[in-house]
């Protein structure tokens, strides 16, 4: 099983009216949504048939909670938990019950070296660090189906799905904003303090 913590979809759209719809589905800051493709000629060939890309970036979900169930993607419906044996993926709800552990420490608990098998240890760690957290917790191993989110499995069956990106950094989500502003994350990997408290906060989730 994959995991990354900010899931990122590169979208590259050519002139079709399939493009111009989805910039008008993204939303154009109260600004007209140009026309795609009317200065485009039937000898565009390559990289010149590319008019706009689109970013979308979502927190805290791995390549396989969204696409894992994606056709002829390179997903999984399966994970290994710590002991060794291997599960199917549970239905995921459309909202969590509740958070999943995801700083450095957990994150390199998690993927045990590469084995990618530790997820369902993560919480533990999280609970020993006093963070809350449900131990033995098997929340990581759900995914959700395109019944689910029907819009971005159109997205990806209509432009481009990389189902080998992952985040820059195996930590909380304030590094990982910093490195898509940045390409780098300033040698932070943990979430900041806030001023005045030596404890981590959460407020480092919404900067950026």
């Amino acid at each position: 099983m994959k995991k990354c913590l900010s899931l990122l979809c590169c979208i590259l759209l050519g002139p079709s009216a399939s493009a111009q719809k989805i910039l008008e589905t993204l939303g154009s800051g109260g600004r007209p949504v140009p026309s795609i493709g009317a200065s485009a000629t039937s000898s565009s060939q390559g990289i010149n048939q590319i008019k706009h890309i689109v970013f979308i970036i979502k927190e805290n979900r791995s390549f396989d909670h969204y696409f894992g169930t994606f056709p002829a993607a390179d997903g999984a419906t399966t994970g290994t938990i710590s002991t060794g044996q291997a599960i199917s993926l549970g239905r995921a709800a459309d909202q969590l019950p509740r958070d999943l552990p995801h700083g450095w420490v957990d994150m390199v608990t998690s993927m045990d070296g590469g084995k990618m098998d530790a997820f369902d240890l993560a919480p533990n760690v999280a609970l020993k660090q006093g963070w809350f957290a449900n131990a033995g917790d098997l929340l990581a191993y759900t995914q959700l189906t395109e019944s689910d989110i029907p819009n971005y499995f159109t997205y990806a069956r209509n432009f481009v799905l990389g189902d080998h990106m992952f985040s820059s950094l195996h930590g909380a989500s304030f590094s990982n904003h910093l490195y898509t502003v940045a390409a780098q994350s300033a040698e932070t990997f943990m979430l900041p303090a806030a001023p005045g408290n030596t404890t981590l906060s959460s407020w480092g989730c919404d900067t950026v």
